[in-house]
């Protein structure tokens, strides 16, 4: 399988909703569910290693208390996240406590564009991760929250949609699939007085990734006219990741769709559905227990 993407000619301005279709039933036959794919292992690693993370500490932490951060304003990422950590059918340590009645959210940029192509998306949810973990750090407003309530654990919970390109093998050009990454991260909180900086604390990763639904094809060629954030890199391969224009958005203005969950219009699932089952099948990175270490 090939992640490159396909060139894209440029052509004049016209009158999209004359090129775009924008027949629902239409659409709907060049939309399909896909099983998982199994990323490359660079993939998978956190674009920025333990030594350089951001610490955070607390006067008095309690590491069975947990904070759940979930770096996003968007109410259904928080709402499966959420449902996520606290529904029923998942096995809670009875040490863990949650302060906090919600999941605190913040919003944290994913520094890959508005729609990210290829390994940008798995970039894009780590990137979240750290960037809000930044703002606890740096805001003074999170730091007394961590104080007041005595938080000893944050886990975080990122979620990146993003456009796989894939050869079509049999010779048809490409074929362009939405996956949702998804990343949970457990960060320890230092007590006040020790060392901040790395001290050996280390944040644990886990990743998963969804079911992919294909995009028609002539929007995300459209969506890629828009252009690029990252043409000036330094190599070719690094390029043409941060994509300006979501496919969502043109499905918004042209076909009337949700710009945000179209999947659900078009391949009859929800993109929030297919998030969930990605996490479902995620253990949950919960602190040790006294007996555990």
């Amino acid at each position: 399988m090939s992640t490159q993407p396909t060139a894209v000619s440029e052509s004049t301005e016209v009158d999209k909703s004359a090129v775009l279709r924008t027949d629902i039933e239409a659409l709907k036959k060049t939309t399909h569910v896909l099983e998982p794919f199994t990323p490359p292992k660079s993939w998978l690693n956190p674009p920025i290693h333990d030594p350089n993370l951001p610490s955070l500490s607390a006067s008095n932490p309690d590491p069975n208390n947990v904070l759940l951060l979930v770096p996003t304003e968007n109410e259904d990422k928080v709402r499966v996240v959420k449902d996520y950590f606290t529904r029923k059918t998942l096995h809670v340590p009875e040490h863990v406590n949650f302060p906090l009645p919600e999941p605190l959210r913040v919003t944290a940029e994913s520094q890959v564009g508005e729609q990210p192509y290829d390994s940008a998306g798995p970039e894009g949810a780590f990137n979240r991760v750290v960037n809000a973990v930044r703002q606890l750090q740096r805001d003074p407003t999170y730091q007394k929250l961590l104080d007041d309530h005595r938080i000893g654990t944050v886990v975080v919970g990122s979620v990146e949609n993003f456009m796989l390109r894939i050869n079509d093998p049999d010779g048809k050009g490409t074929v362009p699939v939405d996956y949702g990454f998804v990343v949970l991260c457990r960060i320890p909180v230092v007590r006040s007085t020790a060392t901040v900086g790395w001290g050996g604390q280390s944040w644990e990763w886990r990743t998963g990734i969804s079911r992919g639904v294909t995009v028609p094809v002539d929007y995300w060629t459209e969506a890629e006219r828009a252009g690029f954030d990252d043409d000036r890199e330094a190599t070719r391969e690094a390029r043409r990741r941060f994509g300006k224009m979501t496919v969502g958005t043109l499905l918004a203005r042209y076909a009337g769709l949700s710009s945000a969950n179209w999947h659900e219009q078009l391949a009859e699932v929800s993109r929030y559905d297919l998030l969930a089952e990605a996490m479902a099948n995620m253990e949950a990175p919960w602190p040790a227990s006294a007996a555990e270490k």
